[in-house]
């Protein structure tokens, strides 16, 4: 069982996601016979420190703490120690390097992080590691330490090509060194490398948007992850256009740029495998899988998310506070919700809509109990006759007119 600040934890699971961007809740009554330790396990491990703050950006981060960067590896690596205390060696079969900006710190300290999880845990032999970078001036022969360290995927972090858009939302790089980046990481040899691109931006057009998607696959990424803009509530950016000091493209014009991108990049044989991912075959994120499949990962770090045993855990988001806990030898864990039966199809449901092959209703049943397809018979109904939702072969799944709708269709499984 994964330790987590809360007595008599239940022994069970299942998930959605990480640092970052998925947060759901539940109760303790069980939902499968998944058991977090006897399957394979994702592990996220979050780095808060970055050079600069982006203006949209509401993940938990820091900026001018590099002194501190010591102290939270090893606080990190105390964190995995009390989690795992009372555990047999979890085999892990995909461990996620997100932030922040886990390419500002030395590769030696990933190294450090990458020595305490083989000594916890048991990596498959296939493990996919994934590392998020930014462009900018890294030292010669940084990639390729990243890559000794037992990184496998790079995933960087181009948003864009058109240098007045990434300076409006606080990026420091220019599109020149975002596809120097690529070619950097391409030359090191890693098993995969990502472009995280973003649309939707203040003041981008749909012109620069196709300029972005042409020059960054002419750099053959193996993998693209294509998002649009979510205005986040207090960031700045969502003060600025709040204040009127920035204007979005419209929703007709994000819609444009979304299938934009989903005409390209099919047509540039990549595989549309989630609303916003495409790969290569053979290229898939399995980290993201994860989430999106609803099995257990294990999150560490300042502000990390984690969904063990059945429950959904957070740790503090104050770096300052997750240190002190930590040096007392304590778990950061900051709150924490059980997962009741009712709740896990319901986030199941919605993370597998996300899916481009939808959900398989008859494991799905199985698995999480109920009848999903007569559950929601009425809004599948209502969603089909509108060309937003199909069942093909056993499948319930999003058509590609969903996608751009897929928000409002979520709610009626939630």
């Amino acid at each position: 069982m994964i330790a987590t600040n809360i007595p008599n934890l239940t022994n069970r699971t299942d998930p959605p996601d990480s640092t970052d961007r998925c947060d759901q809740s539940h109760s303790a009554e069980p939902v499968s016979s998944d058991n977090a330790m006897s399957r394979e396990l994702a592990v996220y491990v979050h780095i808060p420190f970055c050079h600069y703050h982006c203006s949209f950006c509401d993940f938990a981060t820091v900026t001018g703490q590099s002194a501190r960067i010591p102290a939270y590896i090893e606080a990190l690596i105390a964190e995995l120690a009390l989690r795992l205390e009372q555990s047999p060696r979890p085999l892990v079969s995909t461990v996620f390097f997100g932030g922040g900006t886990p390419s500002a710190i030395d590769p030696t300290h990933i190294h450090a992080i990458m020595d305490a999880l083989r000594a916890s845990c048991i990596l498959v032999p296939n493990a996919e590691i994934t590392l998020e970078a930014n462009p900018g001036d890294h030292p010669p022969g940084f990639w390729e330490a990243l890559r000794a360290t037992g990184i496998t995927r790079v995933s960087v972090g181009v948003q864009s090509l058109d240098d007045a858009v990434l300076r409006g939302v606080g990026r420091l790089h220019t599109g020149a060194e975002a596809l120097h980046a690529l070619r950097a990481v391409r030359r090191a040899g890693f098993v995969s490398v990502n472009a995280d691109l973003m649309f939707g931006l203040p003041r981008q057009t749909l012109d620069q948007w196709r300029h972005t998607l042409d020059a960054v696959l002419t750099e053959q990424p193996d993998h693209l992850s294509v998002y649009g803009l979510i205005l986040e509530p207090r960031t700045l950016l969502e003060r600025r256009v709040r204040q009127g000091a920035d204007i979005l493209p419209s929703d007709d014009d994000a819609a444009a740029m979304y299938e934009a991108a989903r005409e390209l990049l099919s047509a540039s044989g990549y595989v549309h495998y989630e609303i916003s991912n495409w790969a290569r075959p053979g290229h898939h994120s399995r980290h993201n899988l994860t989430y999106w499949r609803h099995d257990p990962y294990l999150g560490l770090g300042m502000g990390a998310h984690s969904y063990v045993d059945n429950t959904r855990f957070a740790n503090l988001r104050g770096l300052r506070p997750y240190l002190a806990r930590l040096a007392k030898k304590q778990l950061p864990t900051a709150h924490h919700e059980p997962i009741d039966a009712a709740r896990a199809r319901a986030d199941a449901a919605m993370l597998g809509l996300r899916l481009v092959e939808g959900i398989d209703l008859a494991a799905f049943d199985q698995r999480f109990g109920g009848h999903l397809a007569g559950d929601h018979a009425e809004a599948i109904e209502r969603f089909a006759a509108l060309g937003l939702l199909e069942i093909v072969a056993g499948r319930l799944r999003l058509t590609p007119r969903g996608f751009l709708l897929a928000n409002q269709i979520w709610q009626e499984f939630i």
